[in-house]
């Protein structure tokens, strides 16, 4: 007897978990080393000028990562 196909929306759930998953792992790669253009040590998010953080991590974060370089 054939198994009946998993419905969609657990696939869809599952790809977008997966995804998810990916860009916590990105995160995390890039908070380990410090940010060289606000300066703030490996392990927090960027800042901006204000002191607030920033909407999004500043490029060169990503260049120290071989994989995330553009």
């Amino acid at each position: 007897m054939a198994e009946a196909p998993e419905p969609r929306e657990h696939a869809e759930s599952a790809h977008l978990s997966a995804i998810a998953e990916e860009h916590t792992r990105d995160a995390d790669e890039v908070e380990r080393h410090p940010c060289p253009r606000c300066a703030v040590a490996p392990g927090s998010p960027c800042r901006s000028r204000s002191g607030a953080v920033a909407g999004a991590y500043h490029t060169g974060r990503f260049t120290k990562i071989p994989r995330l370089r553009i």
